[in-house]
């Protein structure tokens, strides 16, 4: 039986996506993949390892390597694919690229559609954010990761509690962090079956956020005979991370002294400046449309909350701004470029500080209309731990706190929308051009290209 070409984008990527949109995704990501393949057909960075161990399990060689910090979740997916793809690098990749390119937006569609009861575009604006979407091109462990956790998630508000905690479990098999998203999971899958005070984020007070919680606390004791079977499973989940915990003796796999736990502020600031550079051509251009945009923008620099706020992130700057020795090691990563031009003059970082503030108020302005006060405080308590805690400033760190956050935030007009994808598709065309045709060597390698990357 055929499917017209219509429902089948509608039933993948949105209803508002349109056919023309569609394929100009397709095409883009295929024509990305092929070039990738076509002129990086050996391992790359950190592909050497993911691609090394994977081969091993796929000829039932179950040594570690202990350069690797991440679990073997990827390596195993593709062992059980073995007979289906291969175990050679293009079949690898392409698992990943399936994943992306098809995978992703369908399970973000289905999410839309459960927060929002109908499903607007938005699922190919979301997989196109470019630290995510390079990484579709590669064998890297972060979208496997993420598509597994969505998917729990997505059942979650199908209220599915023995499915969302299936895949909860195996999110762990892919990036340990994954369990602080499995509580914001848990919450609302529990939340389904509950009544507790729980009020909009932009009408709330800071004697609402008390009230909430313990109306919540208050209300899952009053209801553990009805969701104690909800529970059940991720007390599992939970018991399996701290099991894990104990016997590996931390978070970290292999290589524990590089990847310490710390206090690192300053994670926040990026991220949320991170937040406002890949969503401003949606979040923020109603603002510019207004005849009082600028007495608005004026508002925001000059406001009570900038000034309060100024001081605290002078300070984060100042005694929590962690430059790990990895950062500044590689010169391939664009985080380097960075970093590298904010160590060089001593004062410039301390002007990062009113452009930290103004982020922090455009992302409460844009998102706290759409988010109550538990949902805010869990994915906020989600983002400070998966974030904080690492000295090493890596974007894909953003990634799911990105996309949680994102998803919550409606897109205005298809205009709004078409414009954040088109600006994140040309940023991964650039980058994939870059990528590809702008190499370069480093004179400890001569022989070995090095390519730029996010």
């Amino acid at each position: 039986m055929s499917i017209k070409k219509g429902r089948l984008v509608k039933s993948l990527y949105g209803a508002g996506t349109g056919s023309n949109i569609a394929v100009l995704w397709i095409l883009t990501s295929l024509l990305s993949f092929f070039l990738v393949n076509r002129y990086v057909n050996i391992p790359y960075m950190d592909e050497i390892f993911h691609v090394s161990q994977t081969q091993r399990y796929c000829n039932q060689d179950w040594e570690w390597d202990p350069a690797i910090t991440t679990p073997p979740g990827l390596y195993l997916l593709s062992y059980f694919l073995k007979p289906v793809l291969g175990c050679h690098l293009v079949a690898l990749r392409s698992l990943n690229f399936v994943l992306g390119v098809v995978c992703l937006p369908a399970v973000l569609f289905d999410i839309n559609k459960q927060l929002s009861g109908k499903a607007f575009s938005s699922p190919l604006v979301l997989s196109s954010l470019p630290p995510l979407w390079f990484t579709f091109l590669l064998y890297y462990t972060d979208i496997a990761s993420t598509v597994i956790v969505l998917l729990a998630y997505d059942f979650a508000l199908r209220n599915a509690a023995i499915l969302s905690s299936a895949f909860c479990f195996f999110s762990l098999f892919f990036r340990q962090t994954n369990i602080l998203w499995v509580g914001y999971i848990m919450v609302t899958l529990i939340t389904n079956d509950l009544s507790f005070y729980d009020p909009v984020l932009s009408e709330a007070t800071f004697v609402d956020f008390f009230l909430t919680i313990t109306s919540f606390i208050g209300s899952v004791l009053r209801n553990l005979g009805k969701i104690w079977k909800k529970l059940l499973p991720f007390v599992f989940v939970f018991a399996f991370s701290m099991g894990f915990l104990v016997w590996n003796g931390g978070i970290v796999l292999g290589d524990k002294s590089n990847h310490n736990a710390v206090i690192h502020l300053s994670q926040m600031n990026y991220f949320t400046t991170f937040f406002f550079f890949f969503s401003f051509p949606s979040c923020f251009s109603p603002l510019f449309k207004s005849a009082s945009w600028k007495p608005k923008i004026h508002s925001v620099i000059f406001s009570r909350t900038t000034l309060l706020l100024l001081p605290l992130l002078l300070l984060i700057v100042k005694y929590n701004t962690i430059i790990h020795p990895f950062l500044l090691a590689d010169n391939r990563h664009y985080v380097f470029y960075i970093f590298n031009r904010i160590r060089r003059y001593w004062w410039l970082k301390f002007l990062g500080a009113p452009i930290y503030a103004f982020c922090y108020i455009f992302f409460i302005k844009n998102i706290s209309q759409y988010v109550s006060v538990l949902d805010f405080t869990i994915i906020t308590l989600a983002t400070l731990l998966t974030l904080v805690p690492a000295p090493l400033v890596e974007f894909r760190y953003f990634i799911l706190p990105f996309l949680f956050w994102r998803m919550k935030v409606p897109w205005k007009s298809k205009n709004a929308w078409l414009a954040e994808f088109f600006f994140h598709m040309s940023l991964n065309t650039i980058s994939v051009y870059i990528f590809i045709y702008r190499p370069f060597f480093w004179h400890s390698e001569p022989g070995s290209l090095q390519r730029f990357m996010w």
